[in-house]
């Protein structure tokens, strides 16, 4: 039996999450190994955490009251760091599994007390490079027993700015299962839209790094050139807490200027097929983007894909599965948003193609082994 703790940064809907809650609801099946789940905060998917497998969290975590102190004083670090040094004691691990770079109190005290440990890196560029933690990042990877990246690209890029050795790439994955379950429901009918309407989307949280602005800008270059469309163009993610920022604000600053109403921001949903039944086109219009799961979404019900040409995206998007353009070509954006309404039967045909990618290539099923291989090694 091989005991693997796993420290989870987050335990929201965002991809590295999602890929833990994806990938080992199938390895916890192995009799040979016994799992214990760390989180580092306590989230909206914390739950979906704690009822799949063996999870603790810190209780102060679970509270917005207490949850206040956690970067403003250095003592409730202190208390989660005595919290987990007893943990990580009483389990006794083989290994320990980092998910993602992100500085927390928990990986800092498995680096700083040599720990064997694998780090599952889902990030690259500028969130590496620019952070503010950059110095621990840069010692988190360069110790780890194995890093693994989340695409090529991200494999490349740590091994040429951190001299890595031991470095592996396991691409992302997504648990097609949880879209079987009921039954599917009119995503534009629940939104009071026309059926006669197409959709141009995006799923995800709006940020900079994730090209909000660009996407938005891109459709009111479209509209501006064709007055009389019959598109939706609709960025589905975020929360009313996410979407709390200076970037978001902006956002709907140049989309009040714009005058268009077909352009809209819609917070997240918990039935995501919903809305890419009803999808005619899928956008990634990222800054920066390792490999996103939403993009493997579109690939595998069969929305035709517009990337960005940035990070791991081309990856998956190449061998004519998806449209690219460079990231921040606004034009070059609208310049596809026309060709998809010109030449519809080319972005069809993509799309067959990317789902059969995607089934070859991208599913828990296929990923899981991997990563097991490298667990139990």
């Amino acid at each position: 039996m091989k005991k693997i703790l796993i420290i989870s940064q987050q335990s929201n809907k965002s991809g590295a999450a999602r890929f833990l809650l994806n990938i080992f609801s199938e390895i916890k099946e192995d009799p040979n190994i016994e799992l214990q789940f760390i989180l580092n905060q306590y989230q909206e998917s914390a739950k979906e955490f704690t009822d799949k497998f063996n999870t603790k969290y810190f209780i102060l975590d679970r509270f917005k009251v207490t949850r206040y102190f956690k970067y403003r004083v250095k003592l409730y670090d202190d208390l989660k760091t005595l919290w987990f040094r007893k943990i990580v004691k009483n389990f006794n691990p083989d290994l320990i599994y980092i998910n993602t770079v992100a500085y927390n109190p928990l990986s800092k005290y498995i680096v700083e007390n040599d720990f064997k440990y694998i780090l599952h890196v889902h990030e690259t560029d500028g969130t590496l490079i620019r952070s503010k933690h950059a110095a621990y990042i840069e010692k988190l990877i360069k110790k780890a027993f194995l890093v693994i990246g989340c695409a090529k690209y991200v494999s490349q890029f740590i091994v040429s700015n951190y001299k890595a050795r031991n470095v592996k790439t396991i691409h992302e994955a997504i648990n097609v299962d949880r879209f079987a379950n009921g039954k599917l429901v009119s995503f534009k009918k629940l939104n009071g839209f026309s059926e006669k309407n197409q959709i141009i989307g995006v799923t995800g949280t709006p940020q900079k790094r994730k090209g909000t602005d660009i996407f938005i800008k891109a459709a009111i270059r479209f509209n501006q050139q064709n007055p009389d469309n019959n598109f939706l163009f609709i960025w589905l993610g975020g929360t009313t807490k996410s979407n709390d920022n200076k970037f978001y604000k902006k956002c709907l600053y140049i989309l009040k200027e714009s005058g268009y109403n077909n352009i809209l921001l819609l917070n997240q949903i918990d039935r995501v097929e919903d809305f890419y039944k009803d999808l005619d086109l899928f956008i990634i219009p990222s800054r920066e983007d390792p490999f996103p799961l939403s993009m493997l979404e579109a690939m595998y019900f069969k929305v035709p894909v517009i990337g960005a040409k940035v990070s791991g995206i081309p990856e998956a998007l190449d061998d004519n599965c998806g449209e690219l353009f460079k990231s921040e070509d606004i034009e070059g954006l609208t310049e596809l948003f026309e060709k998809f309404v010109n030449d519809r039967p080319r972005f069809l045909k993509n799309s067959e193609n990317a789902y059969i990618k995607f089934v070859n290539n991208y599913t828990v099923k296929k990923i899981s082994p991997e990563l097991k291989k490298v667990l139990l090694a």
